[in-house]
């Protein structure tokens, strides 16, 4: 299995993609910034999106030009789909033991990586699960340090509306108000 660098330009996103994972773009930019770009991206022999569509939304927010791919050209067409779904769906199987994922936790030196995690996991420090939350609705705190964080949420904003026309209004009004508070 070879992994070869591809423009972003020339990744071709599957138009059928079942999955919604907006809310997961901006967490996986900022692991990108920090970590790198370690996961590969599977694509068709024709460079559609096989397994990786929030890692090239997270690619394109960070601007960056070329990504890692693997290029899946042994599977069928029916190989492939079943392989779309199996990838976004076994995540869906596993649960967290929230002891040890404390413990991993608090055994981060860096407290902004802390906090960052804290917040996310809403069972952190014996919290459980709101069962009656509605996925409809999500909320991501956004702190800017720089001037390249709020282009990166801007390039964010920009794709958002892209995939979700019916946004543009919300979207230009919300980055109108941020503009007043710079």
């Amino acid at each position: 299995m070879e992994i070869v660098k591809i423009r972003v330009s020339d990744v071709i996103p599957y138009e059928n993609n079942p999955r919604i994972n907006t809310d997961a773009v901006m967490p996986l930019a900022d692991s990108i910034r920090s970590f790198g770009f370690n996961s590969p991206v599977i694509l068709d022999k024709d460079k559609v999106i096989i397994c990786g569509h929030t890692r090239l939304l997270a690619a394109q927010i960070l601007g960056i030009e070329e990504i890692p791919c693997i290029i899946a050209a042994d599977l069928t067409p029916e190989q492939v789909k079943a392989y779309r779904i199996y990838d976004n769906r076994v995540a869906d199987f596993s649960k967290w033991d929230k002891k040890l994922l404390e413990e991993e936790i608090e055994s981060i030196d860096n407290y902004d990586v802390r906090t960052y995690f804290r917040s996310d996991f809403k069972f952190y420090s014996n919290i459980e699960d709101d069962e009656s939350e509605s996925d409809d609705i999500f909320t991501y705190d956004i702190t800017f340090t720089s001037s390249v964080n709020f282009e990166e949420f801007r390039r964010f904003l920009t794709l958002l509306t892209a995939k979700f026309p019916e946004l543009s209004t919300n979207t230009e009004r919300f980055e109108a108000q941020i503009k007043e508070w710079a």
